[in-house]
C-alpha cells in the first residue's frame, strides 16, 4: 500500500508541476492546485495533501508569484498541518497568510486565517487566544458580510470556545446563532447537525434531558441526510446520543447507536 501512496503521489506531483505541464502559473492554476490538495486533506490522504502544497510554494517562489498565490498556499498547507496535528507549524504557516492578506486588505481571507489560528490554538489548549482569534474572525465576517455558512463556522467554533470556557449561557447563545445562519444555507451544504450535537452536549452537561435528547436526534437526522449513516463526522453525534439515551436507561437503544460510532472508528 506504501508504494502504491508513492507512486500516485509522484505522478500527482509531476500532474501539478506547470514546466512539466506547460500551464500558465496564474490564479485559476493556484486554485486548482490548492483545491486538489484539500481534496485529499478531506479524504485523509494527509501526507499527499501536503506534498502537493509544498511542491506548489516551490514553484511559486521559483516564478517569483504574486503574493496572494503564496497567502492562498499558506491557507491550505495550515489546514494540512492541522490535520497531521503539527498544531504550532499550523499556526506559523497561517501567520504568513495572515500578513499578506492583512497587506492586501482581503478582509474576508484575514478573517478565515483568524478562525484557523483559533482551530491551531484550540487543539494547543490556549483557550484565552483561541477566543481572541475567533471573535477576530467573526467580527470582520459580520463587517464585510460573509456568506451565512462562514457566519456559522465562526458562531459554531466561538459556541465550543466559551463551553470550554465553562460559560455556557454565551456558548448556547452562539450556537443558536450558529443555527440561525445555517437554516439560511442548503442543507447539502450545512453542518446543522454538528450544531444540535453540540446544543445536545450542553443540554446534557446541564442535565436538562429531554432538550439535550431532542437535540440529539435532530443532530442524527439532518447528520445521516447531510455526510451518510457511517461518515467519521457521525462518530460525535452517535457517542453524545448514546451517552444521552445511557441516562435514560435506555440501554439497548443506547448500544445500537453506540455500536454504529465504533464501526466508524474501526473502519
Amino acid at each position: 500500500m506504501r508504494t502504491k501512496i508513492t507512486i500516485l503521489s509522484y505522478f500527482l506531483l509531476l500532474f501539478i508541476c506547470p514546466e512539466v505541464k506547460g500551464q500558465k502559473l496564474d490564479s485559476a492554476y493556484v486554485i486548482k492546485v490548492n483545491d486538489i490538495a484539500d481534496s485529499f486533506n478531506r479524504e485523509g490522504k494527509f501526507g499527499e495533501a501536503h506534498q502537493i502544497s509544498l511542491k506548489l510554494l516551490q514553484e511559486l517562489q521559483r516564478k517569483n508569484a504574486p503574493q496572494k498565490y503564496f497567502a492562498m498556499t499558506y491557507a491550505t498547507q495550515s489546514n494540512i498541518e492541522i490535520s497531521l496535528g503539527r498544531y504550532a507549524e499550523a499556526i506559523l504557516t497561517a501567520h504568513k497568510a495572515r500578513e499578506i492578506y492583512k497587506e492586501l486588505r482581503e478582509n474576508l481571507e484575514l478573517a478565515s486565517i483568524y478562525n484557523r489560528l483559533g482551530v491551531g490554538h484550540y487543539f494547543l489548549y490556549d483557550y484565552d487566544s483561541t477566543k481572541y482569534y475567533y471573535e477576530k474572525s467573526y467580527a470582520l465576517k459580520k463587517k464585510y458580510r460573509a456568506n451565512n455558512n462562514e457566519l456559522a463556522i465562526s458562531s459554531y467554533n466561538l459556541a465550543i470556545a466559551y463551553e470550554d470556557l465553562e460559560q455556557t449561557d454565551k456558548a448556547l447563545e452562539l450556537y443558536k446563532e450558529a443555527e440561525r445562519h445555517l437554516l439560511k444555507t442548503p442543507e447539502k451544504l450545512s453542518f446543522l447537525s454538528d450544531v444540535y450535537i453540540g446544543m445536545a452536549h450542553l443540554y446534557n452537561t446541564n442535565q436538562e434531558i429531554t432538550k439535550a435528547q431532542n437535540y440529539a436526534e435532530k443532530a442524527m437526522e439532518i447528520g445521516i441526510r447531510s455526510y451518510g449513516e457511517y461518515n467519521p463526522n457521525m462518530t460525535f453525534v452517535y457517542t453524545i446520543y448514546g451517552n444521552i439515551l445511557t441516562v435514560k436507561k435506555e440501554y439497548k437503544k443506547a448500544v445500537s447507536v453506540l455500536e454504529k460510532a465504533l464501526t466508524i472508528r474501526q473502519n
